[in-house]
């Protein structure tokens, strides 16, 4: 079940990089300005397991699945609403940060969990090959995007 949260929120980093172009267009901004919800989100994605791991150690992995998933996606959402830059960037930013509570923990449930029919190996690929399947899927169909 994890390794599909992990791509859930590796995903999230790939699936904005499309977008720019119509994020400059939509908000009059630059490219610098547009890519800096991108560049946030990554910091997101470094800064989110300093805190998930201790935490993780303190109240154990189950609770940091459990509080920080849906902190994502309730962060997804709102910046995917985002009516202004400033709200996207700082959206973006707490869905990189609550997105990898899953990534920092996910490595010590491997041994505690499998899914029927798929190895470790399997799993592992699953959770790290979230940004191609993003591409994969973006090049295939527009069907994610809105417009």
């Amino acid at each position: 079940m994890h390794s599909f949260v992990d791509m859930i929120s590796t995903i999230g980093s790939s699936v904005y990089t499309p977008a720019i172009a119509l994020i400059m267009v939509k908000y009059n901004v630059t490219r610098e300005v547009a890519i800096l919800p991108l560049s946030l989100y990554v910091l997101g994605f470094t800064l989110g397991p300093i805190i998930a791991a201790p935490l993780s150690e303190l109240y154990g992995r189950r609770a940091i699945y459990w509080g920080t998933m849906p902190l994502f996606l309730t962060f997804t959402a709102i910046s995917g609403a985002a009516n202004s830059v400033p709200l996207l960037v700082v959206m973006r930013f707490f869905a990189g940060l609550s997105g990898s509570g899953a990534l920092a923990v996910g490595a010590g449930t491997f041994p505690l969990e499998s899914l029927p029919g798929m190895s470790d190996v399997d799993q592992e690929l699953l959770q790290t090959s979230g940004p191609m399947r993003a591409r994969v899927k973006l090049h295939c169909s527009s069907s994610w995007l809105p417009f």
